[in-house]
């Protein structure tokens, strides 16, 4: 482990569902951390602009983005999928770009 990364040996299924867990000791520490739970969540193709992971682009979209940007809603399951003005945040901005797309037959969302 380098840098925070992480490569498994195998690679995981599409449909894994298993709930994972690790620990790890920072460096110059004897000590290991608490367990940590990690849900995989595999993103088969990235559809750019679904940020809600149901597959399309639509309203649904737009509504989860701005419930995360202002309400601490859930954060997209593709943050680089939500960057659709590819200016290397995801912000409202985005959201903008989002409403012209699915409203009023804007340019189509480009991924980073």
């Amino acid at each position: 482990m380098s840098g925070g990364y992480y490569s498994p040996p195998v690679s995981l299924a599409g449909d894994d569902t298993t709930l994972y867990y690790w620990r790890y000791r920072p460096a110059g520490s004897e000590s290991w951390t608490s367990p940590i739970a990690l849900n995989v969540t595999v993103i088969a193709s990235r559809i750019c602009g679904d940020v809600d992971g149901s597959g399309r682009v639509n309203i649904a979209d737009i509504v989860y983005g701005i419930s995360n940007m202002f309400a601490d809603g859930p954060p997209p399951l593709d943050r680089a999928g939500g960057d659709v003005d590819v200016s290397g945040a995801f912000d409202i901005s985005d959201a903008i770009f989002m409403i012209a797309y699915v409203f009023t037959n804007g340019s189509a969302p480009a991924c980073p």
